[in-house]
């Protein structure tokens, strides 16, 4: 068992250019949490020091990330240099593993109501809009129409393009557009409109996916082919692009 340490005596301030991450860190930190953490380090200040082991980052991945991102060229550390490398490993993962448990709902919804009805930036609490529409229509009991985004599991090899999507409709309909009599600007508008009967195979997508490209597959997501990371999807348009979908698909059925 290890000897108590005091811990305030380890307490100093680091230059940012001076710290190195983990090369081998398992936690991941997407953008959207390195946001959430810049924007609690503004609200809050930088309440929780990094802990490091000769400059080198044991917990801390994500508060580096958003004081680089916030432009702060020091922050609060703790040195542990009396950790063996077996001992920082084992916390790197304990730091981040025993901090995870579930919510009490109801105590969560009604504070969160409280600084809601005070107007407060619930941003700063680290839950999503999305998460914190759920959460207060859950007490309200409402009726919601969101949908959950499809999950595909890449597998097998890649495929040609041509298996990706099926234009067999939308080419019938542009060739009897191409035919008629109309004019030219009702030609463009409806022939842009026929491409919303592409019928794209998403899981031959996310084989393509993996397979492709960093370059390809950025623009798959911008694309909303493939969903990587939920709040980048939102903020990309994808919940309203599969609305859109899911209704014209079931006109076309009827």
């Amino acid at each position: 068992m290890s000897e108590e340490v005091d811990i305030q005596k380890h307490i100093k301030t680091k230059k940012v250019k001076d710290l190195k991450k983990y090369p081998e860190n398992p936690k991941k930190h997407p953008k959207n949490q390195i946001k959430k953490i810049a924007d609690s380090i503004k609200e809050f200040g930088f309440t929780v020091p990094l802990i490091i082991k000769n400059n080198e980052i044991i917990a801390g991945h994500g508060r580096i990330e958003a004081a680089k991102e916030l432009g702060l060229k020091e922050v609060p550390v703790i040195e542990r240099d009396d950790l063996t490398d077996e001992q920082a490993k084992a916390f790197r993962i304990a730091d981040n593993k025993l901090t995870e448990s579930d919510w009490e709902d109801n105590l969560l919804r009604e504070e969160l109501k409280k600084l809601k009805e005070n107007n407060y930036n619930l941003n700063v609490t680290g839950f999503s809009e999305s998460e914190l529409n759920k959460i207060f229509e859950s007490q309200e009991g409402s009726y919601t129409d969101k949908i959950e985004p499809p999950t595909y599991e890449p597998k097998g090899e890649k495929p040609e393009i041509k298996e990706l999507v099926n234009t067999s409709k939308t080419e019938e309909l542009r060739a009897e557009i191409e035919e008629s009599e109309l004019n030219k600007k009702e030609k463009e508008f409806l022939l842009k409109a026929a491409e919303r009967h592409n019928r794209f195979d998403y899981e031959k997508i996310a084989d393509f996916y993996a397979h492709s490209r960093p370059e390809v597959q950025e623009l798959m997501e911008k694309s909303a082919l493939v969903i990587i990371d939920f709040e980048d999807a939102v903020e990309n348009g994808y919940i309203e692009f599969i609305k859109e979908a899911f209704k014209n698909r079931k006109k076309d059925e009827e």
